[in-house]
């Protein structure tokens, strides 16, 4: 908001014009709280992810194991 002389701004306007301000700080506030918190939950996701992909890493090999030592009759392909 912008006024191109101080007579132009009314008092209503003035005091409208510092509390809004005055407002911007606990804004700022609240937004790098959630920032702070989505960058958090990235990070456990990615670790969850990870997680489950060396699990899923894992189960394959094991699987590909009990098949590699099955006989070769058995075995259809």
């Amino acid at each position: 908001m912008a006024f191109r002389e101080s007579e132009d701004c009314t008092e209503t306007e003035c005091r409208l014009v510092d509390a809004g301000r005055r407002n911007k700080l606990p804004l700022r506030r609240k937004s790098h709280a959630c920032i702070l918190k989505a960058r958090e939950s990235a990070a456990t996701l990615a670790q969850e992810v990870d997680r489950r992909t060396a699990q899923a890493e894992m189960q394959q090999r094991f699987t590909e194991a009990i098949v590699d030592s099955l006989p070769l009759s058995l075995v259809r392909r």
